[in-house]
């Protein structure tokens, strides 16, 4: 009977430690115990041990402990957790268990980071006198989510990004403001102008669309929504032997243009791109009205 008590006040002690109460465990060490009682009542449990004094009474010791229920832990989709950076292969793949109540992993949503870095030289057109063709350059997805809804179906992601594309003056032409207006104007007959460019800097957020054709090789459309923050004019010409500098800022570009791409190449990889642009940059009366497009190659699309 000492023996049986003892094991059963083991127990007892391990299913209250396990319990995380808040209540101190208690042992009590009782000899030659004439009955041990364990009784549980939903979450409350109770341990009664009645003892034979040597003096022929009885003694009865009691012991109640409440177990407090564990919070379950917050469950989260495991997509909020992926992100694909550039070159890796850390998407998981399509679960088989029939049991699983969650999506198959090919048709969750999945977090990218560093998606389609470009770079591309700019085409102008339709009133881009005193404006050559130049440059480029920004990351379209910073960070994007992805989601595709069917197996080997198409991609849909939205993003954000950054870039930058620069416009320069034509050959003996300088960027200037009149009143608001920015113009470009023939420099000076006795000036030898070393450059004047124009750098126009913007927030992305892309809707794109992707589909694979074979294996990695595949297509991408979409639309640019551009945020034109800001932009700045640098100049830099030599009079008389004296060099001059100038930088020209609150400009008044459009806030707002869209853009239309469209991009072939290897997924993930590398691939070509032609981006429209059919919008003004400037506001009107506030600067050069004309449009643009352009080519390059962009990586991770």
């Amino acid at each position: 009977m000492r023996t049986t008590a003892i094991t059963l006040l083991l127990m007892f002690a391990a299913t209250a430690m396990s319990a995380q109460t808040e209540q101190t465990d208690t042992v009590k060490i009782v000899n030659n115990a004439d009955r041990v009682t364990v009784t549980q009542t939903g979450s409350d449990t109770k341990v009664q041990i009645i003892h034979n004094n040597d003096s022929g009474s009885f003694s009865v010791y009691e012991y109640a402990v409440s177990e407090t229920p564990q919070a379950t832990p917050a469950k989260f989709d495991s997509d909020r957790l992926i992100m694909e950076l550039p070159f890796t292969k850390n998407r998981p793949q399509s679960q088989t268990d029939s049991t699983s109540t969650t999506l198959p992993a090919w048709n969750k949503r999945v977090i990218t980071g560093l998606k389609n870095a470009y770079w591309g030289w700019t085409f102008n057109y339709h009133g881009k006198a005193g404006i050559e063709n130049s440059f480029e350059v920004g990351v379209a997805e910073v960070i994007a989510i992805e989601l595709q809804p069917w197996r080997n179906g198409p991609k849909f992601d939205i993003g954000a990004g950054f870039g930058m594309r620069r416009y320069i003056a034509g050959k003996d032409m300088i960027f200037n403001k009149v009143g608001d207006k920015l113009i470009a104007m023939p420099v000076d007959e006795d000036s030898h102008l070393d450059h004047s460019r124009w750098d126009v800097y913007t927030f992305h957020v892309p809707l794109m669309i992707t589909q694979n054709l074979y294996k990695s090789f595949g297509i991408s459309a979409g639309a640019i929504v551009n945020f034109n923050t800001y932009g700045e004019v640098s100049s830099q010409w030599e009079k008389d032997g004296v060099r001059f500098k100038e930088t020209i800022k609150g400009l008044q570009q459009r806030l707002l243009t869209v853009d239309i791409i469209g991009i072939i190449g290897f997924t993930g990889w590398i691939g070509a791109y032609v981006r429209w642009s059919p919008m003004n940059v400037m506001q009107p009366y506030y600067g050069p009205n004309f449009k643009s497009w352009s080519i390059g190659a962009t990586v991770n699309f």
